[in-house]
C-alpha cells in the first residue's frame, strides 16, 4: 500500500479498520498520513498478533507519535518497525 500519497489521513484510518488481525506485514511508506491515521494504524497493530513488520516511513507523523511506533518494537522482539 506504499507510495499512495492520495491515501493520506482518511484512506489510512479505512484501510487500518479493514484489515485482518492475522496480517504478518504492514507497507504505508509515503502516503502522506498524519498522527490521525498513525493513532488508527498503532490501535490495529495493537490487535495484529501476528505482525512482524511495520513499515510506515515518508508520512507526517509527529515526533512523539514516532517514538510511539518505536514502542511496538521494544514491546515485541520478533516485530521490525520502520518510522
Amino acid at each position: 500500500m506504499s507510495y499512495n500519497p492520495d491515501k493520506g489521513e482518511a484512506g489510512a484510518i479505512s484501510r487500518a479498520g479493514s484489515l485482518p488481525k492475522t496480517v504478518r506485514e504492514i507497507g504505508l511508506v509515503g502516503c502522506w498520513i498524519g498522527d490521525h491515521g498513525g493513532e488508527a494504524i498503532l490501535d490495529w497493530s495493537d490487535q495484529a498478533k501476528r505482525l512482524q513488520m511495520t513499515r510506515v516511513e515518508e508520512n507526517r507523523f509527529s515526533n512523539p507519535l514516532k517514538k510511539r511506533f518505536g514502542t511496538l518494537a521494544e514491546t515485541d522482539p520478533y516485530l521490525l518497525v520502520v518510522v
